[in-house]
């Protein structure tokens, strides 16, 4: 099991941490365990990061130590798979969908992580999602879809995903 500070090295590319850094990290960030300790903000931190750097390593090792709470979010409402999905980490993505992620989870805007592949123009994400089942009529809270943000992006091959799966092309605004 990684402790916190070999957390921060992976997930930051640290290699040589400072004792005080060290003490720091022990005292603020509980340590990673079975009892779901990343479910404090700063904790939480830590699995964000690396769903935003692909650091599959290291999500690998929160998911197999039972330390992570898969559908918890961020301060924007965002879970690691959306924060994988906009970065377009495919193994990310893979590994937590295996795991049990939730899909069709809405951020604070009501978008889902479909939405935020479509908005990056991820389309191994976004082809990840579908399959899993991810909701491609969704409107967020400003009524945009995932075909929505396809387009606005200028992602035709994108949009073709979408409606071959079933968007609404008629979803208005």
């Amino acid at each position: 099991m990684l402790y916190n500070n070999q957390l921060v090295q992976k997930c930051f590319g640290i290699t040589d941490i400072p004792g005080t850094i060290v003490c720091i990290l022990e005292c603020t960030l509980p340590p990673v365990d079975r009892r779901g300790c990343t479910s404090t903000p700063k904790a939480k931190f830590i699995w964000c990061r690396a769903s935003q750097l692909g650091q599959i390593d290291v999500i690998q090792e929160l998911i197999a130590a039972d330390a992570i709470e898969l559908n918890a979010q961020d301060g924007n409402g965002w879970t690691p798979l959306m924060h994988a999905c906009a970065r377009g980490h495919r193994s990310v993505v893979g590994a937590l969908l295996t795991a049990g992620a939730s899909v069709d989870i809405e951020s604070h805007d009501g978008r889902t992580a479909l939405h935020r592949a479509a908005t990056w123009k991820r389309l191994g994400p976004l082809d990840q999602l579908i399959e899993a089942g991810a909701d491609v009529r969704h409107g967020a809270r400003n009524k945009w879809t995932p075909l929505h943000c396809a387009a606005a992006a200028g992602d035709a091959h994108a949009c073709s995903i979408l409606v071959g799966a079933g968007a609404d092309v008629d979803a208005q605004v």
